[in-house]
């Protein structure tokens, strides 16, 4: 019998590692990451933070953690035959953070469209 789907099992994990590595910040920004290859694991994060707070999230440790536990979350989705399991974004709102995963397809086009902004911006 293979285990059920924990719907809350992501947000618990990331709700653990923000307290243990955040409390007491106030980090916003984003973090898109996924999976390339077939064996569905992380391979790239892009991760859109000022510079005060990625030295912030640098010395806590948390992005060391966090590139961890997203390979984690991919595998957890990928063996739970979740539709999106590949992709996503990660948003931290004043050291809270959520997940939305998204298609290849979406985040390609996201990927696109801050590579285009960032490009404008320079």
């Amino acid at each position: 019998m293979q285990d059920m789907f924990d719907v809350g099992f992501e947000q618990s994990r990331l709700n653990l590692l923000t307290e243990q590595c955040l409390a007491g910040t106030d980090i916003s920004g984003e973090v898109i990451f996924g999976a390339l290859e077939e064996e569905n694991r992380h391979d790239f994060s892009n991760w859109n933070f000022s510079e005060f707070n990625e030295e912030a999230i640098n010395a806590s440790g948390f992005k060391h953690y966090l590139v961890h536990l997203l390979d984690d979350l991919i595998v957890y989705r990928t063996n739970h035959k979740q539709e999106l399991s590949r992709c996503g974004v990660l948003t931290i709102s004043h050291s809270q953070a959520s997940i939305k995963w998204v298609s290849d397809y979406e985040l390609k086009t996201l990927s696109e469209l801050k590579r285009t902004y960032t490009n404008e911006s320079n």
